[in-house]
């Protein structure tokens, strides 16, 4: 299971085959209808093992929970509502590692997120390998340039209530996860842990750290007992991002899965 397999786990919810077309971007003029046997099959197997349907899902609940505690004042259990309430934008490099369930480090990986809120992100691979995925408010991308595949799919469809829920903020935390203070850890973080509130097919649950009101720390327990963990660095609360953040072009040739709405 690769990163972006484990990432998106977290971001999108199972998507039926029948359901999409496949496309590939020409060189020149508007995206026509390919078939899928002008694709490129080894290729094309290769992306769907990379770019799989529950991590995605499960890290963006996470990170959109977890960095509305950047904003303003103390952070606690009590108060996530309001730090969620006060989040606008954010901008850090990340690390990420996935353990799996015997404990055995699968996949390591770092790069860089940008959020906007409301429905925009962009999370950027830069190693192990090249890949980007991209929520333009509509719909959600992810790009591998070394495969030089793409998929796209509505926003709604593909993150499911929570997540859009979340970023929207048109329902309150309390009627999404459970939250619950951990305590301080001897590097000074304070935990918090986050369990959702009804039945969920991705998460088991959700522990954010923070050293003072700073997101340091995520770590995303999924349905297989996978344990991924992200630290961030260099972190930015609200800043001001460029539109272009959250808008992707697809070089030609690129084979593409699904259709813009």
């Amino acid at each position: 299971m690769s990163l972006a397999l484990s990432s998106l786990h977290v971001f999108s919810r199972p998507v039926h085959a029948d359901r999409h077309a496949v496309f590939r971007a020409p060189s020149v003029g508007p995206m026509q209808q390919a078939s899928p046997a002008s694709c490129k099959p080894n290729r094309w197997m290769a992306v769907k093992r990379r770019v799989g349907p529950v991590f995605f899902r499960c890290l963006l609940r996470a990170v959109l929970l977890c960095l509305a505690g950047l904003c303003t004042g103390p952070v606690r259990a009590d108060t996530l509502q309001q730090q969620l309430d006060g989040m606008r934008s954010f901008h850090a490099r990340f690390s990420q590692q996935v353990a799996d369930a015997r404990g055995e480090i699968v996949q390591e990986g770092n790069g860089e997120v940008w959020i906007q809120k409301p429905g925009r992100f962009r999370w950027q691979y830069e190693s192990p390998w090249q890949q980007l995925i991209v929520a333009d408010g509509e719909h959600l991308w992810n790009y591998d340039a070394d495969l030089e595949q793409a998929t796209v799919s509505p926003l709604d469809e593909t993150l499911g209530a929570t997540p859009a829920v979340l970023l929207s903020g048109l329902r309150p935390l309390a009627e999404v996860m459970r939250s619950e203070a951990l305590g301080r850890d001897e590097q000074g973080i304070d935990w918090y842990r986050l369990r959702p509130v009804g039945p969920d097919e991705s998460v088991q649950e959700v522990r954010i750290g923070f050293e003072g009101t700073r997101l340091r720390s995520i770590r995303v327990r999924d349905s297989f007992d996978n344990d991924t963990r992200i630290r961030f660095s260099q972190v930015q609360s609200n800043p001001e991002i460029d539109p272009a953040r959250f808008r992707i072009e697809l070089p030609p040739g690129t084979d593409l899965v699904g259709e813009a709405r």
